[in-house]
């Protein structure tokens, strides 16, 4: 019988495949601009360091027991500009959460950015 990957316990760090990986760091591509969305604004096509991790939501408490709540998020750690130069992002950081294929307002160093993550990994 051929091993079924749920079954044998594979995972994968492929953004939205069905057997992703909970916690991963992987390189992606991603439409990187300093501007929001208009019709005039750069957008760059770059590589960045992708951290997908869980992160803290909240804690519900009753009679009994607390149980804490979390999420899995996509983090920009890293991104990889064209002049050979990188950005760093705080993984920690509510500003630094990235969602495939949605542009989000990112934070480093004092200055906002606008980032779309990609399922496309980078080399």
């Amino acid at each position: 019988m051929p091993c079924l990957p749920k079954v044998c316990g594979y995972k994968t760090t492929q953004i939205g495949s069905f057997y992703e990986a909970n916690e991963y760091t992987e390189k992606y591509y991603v439409f990187f601009s300093i501007e929001p969305k208009q019709n005039s604004r750069e957008v760059y096509k770059l590589p960045a360091l992708i951290e997908r991790r869980e992160d803290f939501l909240y804690t519900i408490s009753s009679d009994y027991n607390d149980r804490d709540v979390y999420e899995y998020n996509y983090h920009i750690s890293k991104l990889y500009l064209s002049d050979n130069s990188t950005l760093q992002f705080d993984c920690d950081d509510k500003y630094s959460i990235l969602s495939p294929n949605k542009e989000m307002k990112v934070y480093s160093d004092g200055l906002y950015y606008y980032i779309t993550l990609t399922e496309e990994r980078a080399d």
